[in-house]
């Protein structure tokens, strides 16, 4: 059962903390670790595998969730636009994580803006 996927990512989806009773082999699979991640940024943390954060959708789901994720992502992950994009409309803060390159590109510097502009906007509301 442990080395199961379907039976692992049943309760994966259910609960992230199941990953705890995954076998390895489950704990390195993409498609659990993105149900993981999906729930919690500590999913990552503590099960993903060297390598993990070089994985595009492991890391848009981690960014997604929560933008700080950025921090575990690997060198391509950090100059990939859609994965800096995906933190920095989540977090503004991640963009202190993305590659030098990606901080200068100007779709990034646009999202920044627009996420200061309304963090703005909701304080004078």
């Amino acid at each position: 059962m442990r080395g199961n996927k379907e039976i692992v990512m049943a309760f994966v989806k259910q609960d992230w903390h199941a990953l705890e009773y995954a076998s390895k082999e489950m704990r390195s699979n993409k498609d659990v670790m993105v149900a993981a991640v999906k729930q919690d940024l500590d999913a990552f943390t503590k099960y993903a595998d060297e390598g993990m954060g070089d994985i595009k959708d492991i890391m848009l789901a981690a960014v997604k969730h929560k933008g700080e994720a950025l921090r575990y992502a690997g060198a391509a992950m950090r100059n990939n636009k859609d994965v800096v994009l995906a933190a920095v409309k989540q977090d503004s803060d991640a963009l202190q994580y993305a590659s030098d390159e990606m901080k200068q590109d100007p779709e990034v510097e646009r999202a920044i803006r627009s996420m200061k502009q309304k963090n703005s906007t909701k304080k004078v509301l």
